[in-house]
């Protein structure tokens, strides 16, 4: 079976097989990933996507017979619905939407049919959304094999160049999360010692450059409306040519922003890097804060990282290279990936290649009354396996019994707070309480508590940022 990898992005998803002759991308027609927009029709909800429905988004929008949906990524958890006279387009219908464009593209470029894939999702997505993704691929034919976490799965594409080191950082940011995954090379494989992420990135960098530049058309016009306030055909606009905008300005040091109309008038305004330093500077000081903190919560200090390597668009910023090479804590240290756009779908292939070779990298307990701690999950458990069940009883009168599960790196590590939550009881001494655990195949732990004497199961409660370990057998490819 042709292994495959995909890269469901915010803004772009990408597709790699590994076939005999090697890689082998599926994007758009232009040789891109291709954007993750879908725009469909109000009236007959027929869908198209793609690159078309990139170039003509705001045709689309404008004339308001399409809905036009730029990332279902956001959405994928929620009740969110997008009605047509023929049908009710929901969240997984969109995002299968965007599974099946791969699929055809794969199957009209002459690649290998796809029938499975691993899939690269941000750290910590909901447990819901990684659910909704799996029901997703499902209806285009694709069975998700296995999740991993976006700036790990870029790990896999360089494991040939790394595997000598002995920890690296990853730092991918794209357009619509930061990832970070800080790992360390075994000689049984790649384990994840720390996991970050956050939603500031790529997209919200456009907005934040839009709304400077629309500051200084309204100063120049001696206007005061809002960029809010402008038609959404005017708002779109200005943030597409803000993101042309931060692409150009990593290579050059100055450039031009010219509207044939906005708000009525042409604009033509001459921007800096310097006169854009104020906007773009806080994006890229959370950025950068997130990578030292993750590094920290794995127990190491800057120092303690071998590489770290930026992939993602937005890792090109040419002020986040410019604070990086500044800080002696990072200068020197960091290198930027050679294919950002294919990298992690590339490296989720290889993954894929090898099914089954990952398991838990950490320690998940349940904190007791006296302080003593019950093993709930340990390293080498897979996901998957069959659900456990673990009786408890109350030590005191009380109306709900609260459970704490911690969890710990290593046996040397001290304890952190992974999951808490409370139950309903009748409030009787000795009551008994039935926890029923284990790992999901979406790579989350999922707990149910519940009294022996409701009828009714309680409520599941998740936690989405466990840490695995990957035992590849010389990925390389």
């Amino acid at each position: 079976m042709t292994p495959h990898g995909i890269d469901f992005g915010t803004t772009t998803s990408a597709l790699v097989q590994l076939l005999s002759v090697g890689p082998v991308t599926i994007g758009d027609e232009e040789g891109k990933p291709l954007p993750s927009i879908v725009a469909i029709d109000r009236a007959t909800g027929e869908a198209f996507g793609g690159r078309e429905a990139w170039n003509r988004r705001f045709e689309l929008s404008e004339h308001g017979n399409y809905w036009v949906i730029p990332s279902i990524k956001p959405f994928l958890a929620s009740d969110r619905q997008w009605p047509t006279n023929r049908k009710v387009w929901g969240p997984v219908d969109v995002a299968a939407f965007v599974f099946q464009q791969l699929a055809e593209r794969a199957r009209k470029g002459k690649a290998a049919p796809i029938t499975s894939a691993t899939v690269a999702i941000p750290v910590g997505m909901s447990a819901e959304s990684r659910r909704q993704i799996r029901r997703a691929a499902a209806r285009a034919g694709i069975d998700v094999e296995a999740f991993v976490a976006e700036s790990t799965a870029a790990v896999f594409r360089y494991y040939a160049e790394y595997r000598h080191l002995h920890r690296v950082a990853v730092f991918d940011w794209g357009g619509g999360t930061l990832d970070v995954s800080v790992v360390e090379f075994r000689r049984s494989g790649i384990f994840e010692i720390g996991l970050g992420g956050t939603a500031t990135a790529g997209n919200a960098i456009d907005r934040e450059i839009a709304l400077n530049l629309h500051a200084r058309i309204m100063q120049d016009r001696r206007e005061t409306r809002a960029f809010d306030e402008m038609d959404p055909h005017d708002q779109n606009e200005l943030l597409f040519r803000s993101e042309e905008l931060k692409r150009r300005l990593t290579s050059k040091a100055d450039s031009t922003v010219a509207i044939g109309s906005y708000g009525g008038s042409p604009v033509h305004i001459e921007v800096t890097r310097s006169s854009l330093r104020p906007t773009v500077l806080p994006a890229v000081t959370e950025a950068i804060a997130l990578l030292e903190t993750t590094i920290h919560r794995a127990g190491l200090s800057v120092d303690g990282v071998d590489t770290i390597l930026l992939i993602g668009g937005s890792s090109q910023l040419w002020l986040l290279r410019e604070e990086l090479a500044a800080d002696p804590r990072f200068a020197g240290r960091w290198q930027l990936a050679e294919s950002p756009e294919w990298d992690v779908a590339h490296g989720a292939s290889l993954l894929s290649r090898e099914p089954g070779a990952y398991a838990l990298a950490e320690t998940l307990e349940l904190k007791l009354a006296d302080g003593s701690r019950i093993a709930l999950a340990r390293p080498g458990d897979a996901p998957g396996s069959s659900e456990r069940a673990l009786s408890l009883v109350l030590i005191e009168d009380a109306p709900e019994a609260h459970l704490v599960i911690e969890r710990r790196r290593d046996q040397a590590a001290a304890v952190a707070p992974a999951l808490q939550f409370a139950t309903p009881t009748l409030g009787f001494l000795e009551e008994e309480i039935t926890l029923r655990y284990g790992l999901t195949r979406d790579l989350t732990f999922s707990a149910v508590a519940a009294s022996g004497r409701f009828s009714s199961e309680g409520k599941a409660h998740e936690i989405e940022d466990l840490r695995f370990g990957y035992t590849l057998h010389g990925a390389q490819g």
